[in-house]
């Protein structure tokens, strides 16, 4: 992954897993290193796992430059909900235009 594709990965890991009282954030535990080693793998499954996990975060990026004018990674956490909303949201207006 691109060092933009791994800061959106663990930024998006953060907002899913976060650091409370159950456990570390996703960052912390390295699941943001354990992604890159595995779509990295040389095979076709993690190849075509590459492509996916690429058009999804572009296009999560894509969501938030569009509302709040920077990338995902950038946003504060309370920004990051917005477009991780849009995501799961199948009638977000976002989702519709991705």
């Amino acid at each position: 992954m691109t060092e933009t594709e791994k800061a959106i990965v663990t930024a998006l890991g953060d907002v899913v897993i976060p650091d409370d009282d159950h456990g570390p954030a996703a960052s912390a535990v390295g699941i943001p290193d354990f992604i890159d080693e595995w779509v990295s793998a040389p095979y076709d499954l993690q190849r075509a796992e590459l492509k996916t996990l690429r058009d999804g975060l572009a296009w999560l990026d894509g969501v938030a430059r569009a509302k709040f004018s920077k990338g995902f990674a950038g946003l504060t956490p309370e920004q990051q909900t917005a477009p991780v909303e849009a995501l799961v949201k199948p009638d977000s207006e976002e989702r519709r235009q991705g």
